[in-house]
């Protein structure tokens, strides 16, 4: 090794400590570097920022939503922006969202609603109050935000099918996430914005297909340069659409060609949500 040691550390040193900073011109011509003083403030960030992407992780697990699938955005409190800013980029990628907004105030990402106390609403509806619960289950959220609205002024409240007004006394005022919204109760405050349009939802799946993709180069013995071609079949159209939408990035990300396979080195049969998807692989003289 002591030959090439000089070089590969040469090498080291042009593309990473002069591309992303300053130093002499070549590593043999600087000072061997002293340790410098741990710099705390750094270290309570760098602590915020894994709390907040084990935050998110979580709320993705407890909806059952993968890594590998897309989401729009992470919600965090704006006074966690200067300490998140510098690791914006990683944060994303950790998390897999599209963008990172910061609120002054969560409660915009909740809705309020009226539930009856069923222990002062009983003695006072007595027979009425099943009746007048299923009435409000069955409200439409403008109805309820109505509703919620005449309670904050502290009038009576009407509700249809109901003959009676009803005393705001009879309620509780309760908030809950708004839907497609999942938001941590513990720790720093994140939220995620879990809804799937279906530009993520496709790109969930080329991801979920590119990994799979990635997997049979290994397991057919390519080495990570080599080309390839790639096949791809499948009967749901779902799943086609995605091999067409992203058949440029599949090729550049698997250094491959897309051709109708014949006799494939080998084949792997992918299970996804929307149904199942057979993939092949052959040596770029394999035709």
């Amino acid at each position: 090794m002591a030959p090439v040691l000089p070089f590969m550390t040469e090498h080291i040193w042009q593309n990473m400590t002069l591309k992303y900073g300053a130093g002499e011109e070549s590593v043999h011509l600087s000072d061997f570097p002293k340790a410098g003083v741990v710099d705390e403030a750094v270290l309570k960030n760098v602590e915020v920022v894994r709390a907040v992407i084990t935050q998110a992780l979580k709320l993705r697990n407890d909806k059952n939503i993968k890594v590998k699938q897309p989401l729009s955005a992470l919600y965090l409190d704006k006074q966690l922006e200067l300490v998140c800013a510098p690791y914006f980029d990683i944060i994303k990628d950790e998390i897999n969202v599209k963008e990172i907004v910061y609120l002054t105030d969560f409660a915009s990402l909740s809705t309020e609603y009226l539930s009856l106390n069923f222990q002062v609403a009983g003695r006072q509806l007595r027979d009425d109050l099943n009746k007048v619960n299923e009435l409000f289950d069955k409200l439409t959220d403008d109805e309820m935000a109505a509703c919620v609205a005449t309670y904050r002024k502290e009038r009576p409240i009407t509700v249809s099918g109901y003959k009676n007004s009803l005393p705001g006394e009879l309620f509780n005022l309760l908030s809950k996430e708004k839907e497609h919204m999942a938001k941590s109760q513990s720790g720093v405050l994140v939220a995620l914005n879990t809804e799937l349009t279906d530009a993520l939802k496709t790109e969930g799946l080329y991801r979920e297909i590119l990994r799979h993709c990635q997997l049979l180069r290994k397991e057919a013995g390519f080495a990570v340069s080599d080309k390839v071609l790639l096949d791809f079949e499948t009967a749901v159209p779902a799943l086609s659409s995605v091999v067409n939408e992203y058949g440029a990035d599949i090729r550049r990300e698997t250094l491959s060609e897309v051709r109708h396979l014949q006799s494939p080195l080998m084949m792997k049969k992918i299970q996804l949500d929307e149904g199942s998807l057979t993939a092949k692989i052959a040596r770029i003289d394999q035709a």
